[in-house]
């Protein structure tokens, strides 16, 4: 989404236009930053001497310094908190003081902290300060699950699937991953070959710098854990242990790859009565698709929204694109 935007998991950055509306009240209340005064830009924020020789910096040169460095990043976050707004309006959706207070609490109360010390944390951690939290991290995620409509249906299938995703057994096992077909035939060739020297054809050719270093042992391999990897996960629990599969295809978005495994073991089940973890799995997979929609509401505000960048000099035009991708008539 840009900038800082992504943040929170529906988007939010270091934006400054959102009002809030104070709860139970009619009018918005003043958005922080527009209750600010207006600084001084000729203010001196720091002064230096040194015998009779003597420097001043002023706000404006500050205020510049800071434009130059990060006045790109700010406005594209700018921007995508506008466009929330603007959608915001259009809909009459408004999020009150007291929403974004309780979600604040919400977070404290996840972390099993008072909001003071979840404050605190957020700024020292993140650098997050407690109105940017407010405002750029919680009423853009609040606004956009209004946008939303985050009506979401947890099925029993989803329940089933994700018990077995966080708690059931999981193949322990060795990869070895490739971007070209003839050398993952080559190394296939010879990991059958030489089952014992799996570890280090993975060192020598694996292209996933992550497992390589380890000799190709990566995370246990669960089921459900992903539609891309279905068929790795699939493969995976079919083998005995000691046993090398054969090559399994994985495509993903403007790439391919080919993924060789070795597996050596499996896991005990970490749980086995769903009953015991149900309201926990269904919170989390309630909340996972209430983000999925959110973010998916954002990407159709954004695709619909004109934006002059003159910073930049970038111009999105949604309109502009679709009738590029129409065919010409005659």
């Amino acid at each position: 989404m840009g900038g800082t935007f992504a943040l929170a998991a529906a988007g939010v950055g270091a934006m400054q236009l959102i009002d809030t509306e104070q709860a139970d009240a009619a009018p918005a209340a003043v958005a922080p930053e527009q209750a600010r005064p207006v600084a001084d830009s000729t203010k001196v924020l720091a002064k230096l001497a040194d015998g009779d020789r003597s420097y001043k910096i002023t706000q404006a040169q500050v205020e510049a310094e800071a434009f130059n460095r990060y006045g790109a990043e700010v406005l594209e976050s700018m921007i995508n908190r506008a466009t929330v707004k603007m959608a915001c309006d259009g809909r009459g959706v408004s999020v009150t003081r007291a929403e974004v207070d309780a979600e604040v609490a919400a977070g404290a109360k996840k972390y099993e902290v008072d909001v003071a010390t979840w404050l605190r944390m957020l700024e020292s951690e993140r650098d997050v300060t407690p109105d940017q939290y407010r405002n750029d991290v919680i009423w853009p995620k609040l606004a956009l699950k209004k946008l939303a409509d985050t009506q979401v249906e947890v099925t029993p299938e989803d329940v089933k699937h994700a018990f077995i995703r966080t708690y059931g057994p999981k193949v322990k096992a060795r990869m070895i991953m490739t971007d070209n077909l003839r050398r993952a035939t080559e190394i296939h060739k010879q990991a059958s070959a030489n089952p014992s020297e799996f570890g280090a054809l993975a060192r020598n050719h694996s292209i996933d710098e992550g497992s390589k270093a380890l000799d190709g042992v990566i995370p246990p391999i669960s089921m459900y854990g992903s539609p891309e990897t279905a068929e790795l996960e699939r493969r995976a629990f079919a083998l005995k242990d000691g046993e090398i599969s054969g090559i399994v295809q994985l495509s993903f978005p403007g790439m391919r790859r080919y993924v060789i495994l070795k597996r050596e073991g499996i896991t005990d089940a970490a749980a086995t009565r769903l009953e015991e973890v149900r309201p926990l799995i269904e919170e989390e997979l309630r909340e996972q698709k209430v983000q999925e929609s959110v973010a998916k509401v954002f990407t159709e505000i954004r695709d619909r929204t004109v934006v002059h960048n003159y910073l930049t000099g970038e111009v999105t035009d949604p309109r502009t694109a679709a009738a590029a991708q129409r065919p010409a008539t005659r």
